[in-house]
Order: structure tokens, then C-alpha cells, then sequence
């Protein structure tokens, strides 16, 4: 998730909470590794109306999204 940063924020990241239902999907670059794309549908199981979508680029540079597989 990304947002501004807030007046009281220190460093380069905060971890904010948010409700389950807010998450409606994330997307799987096509630089990730294995390793994280797992780690990544691991977690998303406690999130169950959100999606994983796997995102590529054409010769053209277009966006394609897929459903993301474990």
C-alpha cells in the first residue's frame, strides 16, 4: 500500500493496520522471484476478497494481468 507520508512518520517505511476487507488485490511484478511470489500467496490467505494477479509486459509495452497460481 502506498500513501503519503504522514507528519509523524520517521524513516523510509511505516507500517499502517487496515481492515482485511480493504486489501482488493495485489499484483506480482514480473521481476519476482519465486521465492516472494509464495511468501506473498501465503499471506494473502488471511485477506480471502483479495486477489493476486500476475503482471507482464508485451514487446508493445502493454500491461497483461493473469490470475497469479501458488
Amino acid at each position: 500500500m502506498v500513501t503519503f507520508k504522514r507528519p509523524n512518520d520517521t524513516g523510509h517505511f511505516t507500517d499502517y493496520p487496515f481492515h482485511f476487507d480493504d486489501l482488493a488485490a495485489i499484483y506480482l511484478g514480473p521481476l519476482i522471484s519465486e521465492d516472494d511470489k509464495r511468501e506473498l500467496l501465503q499471506l494473502l490467505v488471511a485477506f480471502p476478497r483479495a486477489r493476486a494477479l500476475s503482471v507482464s509486459l508485451t514487446q508493445s509495452r502493454d500491461f497483461v494481468f493473469s490470475e497469479a497460481g501458488g
